[in-house]
């Protein structure tokens, strides 16, 4: 059975979110995610906080950083 931050990122990719990247798995309960579309741009995401709709409690975003690969000079 897995534990802490590896049983963390476990369930977010059973859930579909192949995205995560790496889960803290403690109190502050940090999450970062890594999506990419089919042009190589990526968006970077840190959420904080944990998930729970029974309790009504939802993670918060605490950081995003946009990495594109356009080039100008690709233009047509």
């Amino acid at each position: 059975m897995m534990t802490g931050s590896r049983a963390i990122a476990r369930a977010f990719w059973n859930r579909g979110y192949i995205e995560v990247e790496e889960c803290e798995g403690n109190r502050a309960s940090f999450y970062n995610f890594l999506f990419q579309d089919s042009q190589g741009n990526k968006l970077f995401v840190t959420t904080s906080g944990k998930e729970s709709v029974e309790q009504n409690e939802f993670a918060t975003i605490t950081f995003t950083q946009v990495i594109s690969e356009y080039n100008p000079s690709d233009r047509p």
